[in-house]
C-alpha cells in the first residue's frame, strides 16, 4: 500500500507551526490522557483521607496536567502554548512526586518511582529518537510512535502514579517495609 510509504507532514494552524503527528493518528494519545484525571481524583481522595500536607499539590498537578496533554494530543504542533505547557506540567508533576515520595512515603515506594521514571524517560527518548531521526516518516512511523508513547509514558506513567497514591493512601505492601 502507498499510503505506507507516504511521508506525512501536515500545516497546522501557526504558520510556522506543523502536525507533528497528525490529529487522527494521535487519537489513542487523546484517549490515554485522560487517565490523569482518573489520577487527579484519586490524589484529591488520598488528600481528603488525611494524607500529609505535602501531598496536597499533587491534585492540582495532575489535573492541570491532564488539562495540558489532553489539549496539546487533540492538535499535536510544534510552536504551540499546549505544547510547552505540557512538557511544563509534566515535569512539575515528576519533580514534585519525587519530593513526596522522598519525604513521605516508604522508602520501597521512593525507590520505584526513581526507577520506574528512568525506565519511562530511557523508553521516551528511546522513541523519540527514532522517530525524529527519521527524515521521510511513513503511517507506520507515526502509529508505531504513537502507541510506544501511550504504553510507556501514558500507561507506564499513570501505574507510577497509581503506586505512589496507594501507598500514601496508607494501603499496599509498602506499608509493611
Amino acid at each position: 500500500d502507498d499510503s505506507e510509504s507516504q511521508p506525512l507532514l501536515l500545516l497546522a494552524s501557526h504558520p510556522r507551526s506543523y502536525y507533528i503527528i497528525p490529529p487522527h493518528i494521535a487519537r489513542p494519545l487523546v484517549v490515554s490522557s485522560h487517565m490523569l484525571l482518573l489520577q487527579a481524583i484519586g490524589a484529591l481522595v488520598v488528600c481528603a483521607r488525611g494524607a500529609p500536607f505535602i501531598v496536597y499539590g499533587l491534585p492540582l498537578l495532575l489535573f492541570g496536567t491532564y488539562i495540558t496533554s489532553v489539549n496539546f494530543w487533540k492538535s499535536p504542533s510544534t510552536h504551540t502554548l499546549w505544547r510547552y505547557a505540557d512538557y511544563g506540567m509534566v515535569a512539575s508533576s515528576i519533580l514534585y512526586g519525587t519530593f513526596v515520595t522522598k519525604t513521605a512515603a516508604p522508602a520501597a515506594l521512593h525507590t520505584l518511582w526513581c526507577h520506574g521514571w528512568s525506565v519511562v524517560a530511557a523508553l521516551f527518548v528511546a522513541n523519540e529518537t527514532r522517530f525524529w531521526c527519521k527524515t521521510a516518516k511513513s503511517r507506520r512511523d507515526y502509529v508505531l510512535a504513537v502507541w510506544v508513547h501511550v504504553g510507556a509514558v501514558h500507561f507506564g506513567g499513570n501505574v507510577l502514579v497509581a503506586c505512589a497514591l496507594v501507598a500514601l493512601g496508607g494501603y499496599g505492601p509498602w506499608m509493611h517495609m
